[in-house]
């Protein structure tokens, strides 16, 4: 045999009996449209060896990703091709074998109006306003996809009407939580007193404590929320940061000052409170995205689709409703308080420090 085709065959052979069988540890996103174009990167083991590529295809199920590019031993990246929606196996094959990752990418049609939010992530998020429902108990609310609100520059799906979940419901995505004691002279109990309840604004941040003021203006079914920011919108109900955080103990304790999990939250099932830092947090991106940044007019927080309403506060009283408006964020700021988007018509506070006990709107993202 000629020396050249010799030397070939040996090299080929040393490459496939160096390299073992590919592995997947993740991939990321995991998600993306049935029309296609999303770029995933995919990590795991042995996709090259040297300066060899070692990988044959890549595949989502039956539908191949494309333009596939090896970047280093444990690391490429594809685009996806059209498909059906729902959960894909990651298949890798490579000239030492096959690596799967079992529904490792899930293929989403753009909601629709009606869907649960709970089946809504910033990728199949609407870029115009759809109603979606929380399947807990199906209140109905505006969503939206807001490019760039995010950290780096990521999309963010907004809630753009308030939240009004009282806790219990159905528990279809197990995101249910015990249902909340009612502040203002309601049925309280024991140990569980709110603030306004014949208890100081001390012990108010340890109780899971919602308000439901006149004009909440709930909405359900097939009914589409008020849009409405100044007396007939859906201002919702209002919570003390202890139950904005879903109970958790780090949210709800006062003795240190210690950031709770962002992720745990009264958000349905995929969502959370946006995040309150002065110059990186999401309200201040989110100002940045519809109100041109400024910190003397709250124009466009009130209009640009997002109607972030003046929801009131409560401390002890319903205050303000119609014309300041009062969100928490994920963000904690000292042992007794927590930033919040706070904002009057000629001033925003985009990390506006305040007591836990205070009862605040809320509004979801998902990332």
């Amino acid at each position: 045999m000629p020396a050249g085709e010799y030397q070939g065959t040996i090299t080929v052979s040393a490459i496939v009996n160096m390299s073992p069988p590919p592995s997947i540890s993740s991939v990321s996103p995991s998600t993306g449209l049935t029309t296609g174009g999303t770029t995933i990167t995919i990590s795991g083991l042995y996709f090259s060896s040297g300066s060899n590529n070692l990988v044959l295809s890549v595949a989502l199920g039956d539908y191949p990703c494309t333009d596939i590019t090896v970047i280093n031993p444990t690391t490429l990246t594809c685009i996806t091709s059209p498909a059906s929606p729902g959960a894909q196996d990651v298949v890798i094959t490579t000239i030492s074998g096959t690596a799967t990752l079992a529904a490792g990418f899930t293929y989403l049609t753009i909601a629709q109006t009606g869907d649960p939010i709970q089946t809504i992530t910033a990728v199949n998020c609407p870029t115009t306003r759809t109603r979606a429902t929380d399947a807990r108990d199906g209140n109905t609310y505006w969503v939206r996809k807001i490019p760039g609100t995010g950290a780096g520059g990521t999309d963010l799906c907004w809630m753009e009407t308030n939240l009004a979940y009282a806790g219990g419901g159905s528990d279809i995505y197990g995101d249910t939580l015990p249902p909340f004691t009612q502040g203002i002279g309601a049925n309280i109990a024991s140990g569980q007193a709110c603030y306004g309840d014949g208890v100081s604004m001390a012990a108010n941040p340890t109780a899971r404590c919602y308000w439901n003021p006149v004009g909440s203006n709930v909405t359900s079914g097939t009914t589409d929320p008020s849009t409405s920011t100044n007396g007939t919108g859906q201002y919702g109900y209002l919570y003390n940061w202890c139950t904005a955080m879903a109970g958790q103990s780090a949210a709800c304790q006062t003795t240190t000052a210690t950031q709770p999990d962002p992720s745990v939250s009264i958000c349905p099932s995929g969502w959370r409170l946006p995040t309150g830092e002065a110059t990186t947090g999401e309200f201040t991106l989110l100002n940045n995205a519809i109100n041109g940044g400024s910190t003397s007019s709250s124009a466009g927080l009130l209009t640009n689709g997002l109607y972030m309403n003046a929801g009131a506060f409560y401390n002890g009283s319903s205050l303000v409703q119609g014309s300041g408006g009062f969100y928490w964020s994920s963000t904690v700021a000292s042992v007794s308080s927590a930033l919040s988007l706070y904002f009057y018509s000629s001033n925003v506070d985009l990390a506006n420090v305040r007591s836990k006990g205070y009862g605040f709107s809320v509004r979801c993202v998902a990332p």
